[in-house]
């Protein structure tokens, strides 16, 4: 276990850089969604003022996904690279589809919805949903792969951490959201927690494993 340990942590120093990496888009879109898009309230902008900001609206989207994509492919990689990665790889591509499919909606939003309001846009609440489900499908991926890196021992403790806190952010999410999702309110009206943080977290997970790998070369 000693020498297999070693060379198991080496291998996971590229998704380890991924989850660190994925802070990058994750500092784009919080800058620029808040001094380009979200300026007004989004439920409240009318139809011309989201015609306005089409680019702006879609690339703070692309933005939107990127830190979950790059987590889900980080994710699937250090599960593969333990032996373990059955049910995180599905859970990862289905999230990152979800979330292609929420970029998709955006789009419709700005160019083919035809709702005065965006309080009324069936597409937006379309986009929410895709969105919600996608991160979701990536956080129980999350879960599993730090799950694994518990049982493997590579870094347990900070596994451990991270894990409990990403089920614990899942399941309070979906509380949140599931009046909405059942028909007791809208979408565009439910008030989440914010998903952002996940990233940053799972930065840490990363920076703990690329530090390993680094000691294990040396």
């Amino acid at each position: 276990m000693t020498q297999i340990l070693p060379r198991l942590v080496t291998l996971l120093a590229g998704p380890a850089r991924l989850l660190v990496i994925a802070l990058v888009p994750l500092v784009a879109f919080m800058a620029m969604a808040h001094t380009t898009v979200v300026g007004d309230a989004a439920s409240d902008m009318t139809a011309a003022q989201v015609d306005e900001r089409a680019l702006p609206w879609i690339t703070v989207a692309v933005l939107w996904i990127l830190p979950i994509a790059l987590a889900a492919v980080a994710f699937t990689a250090i599960a593969a690279r333990l032996g373990r990665g059955s049910a995180v790889k599905p859970l990862a591509v289905l999230g990152v589809v979800l979330l292609m499919a929420y970029v998709v909606a955006q789009a419709c939003v700005v160019w083919i919805d035809s709702a005065a309001a965006l309080a009324d846009s069936s597409w937006l609440a379309a986009a929410i949903l895709l969105s919600l489900l996608g991160w979701w499908s990536v956080d129980v991926a999350a879960v599993l792969t730090c799950r694994h890196l518990f049982k493997h021992k590579v870094a347990p403790r900070t596994a451990l951490v991270i894990g409990i806190l990403t089920a614990a952010f899942l399941l309070l999410e979906i509380a949140i959201y599931l009046p909405a999702l059942v028909g007791g309110q809208e979408l565009q009206d439910t008030v989440g927690l914010p998903p952002m943080l996940l990233p940053a977290l799972w930065a840490i997970l990363g920076g703990v494993l690329w530090r390993q790998s680094a000691q294990a070369n040396r």
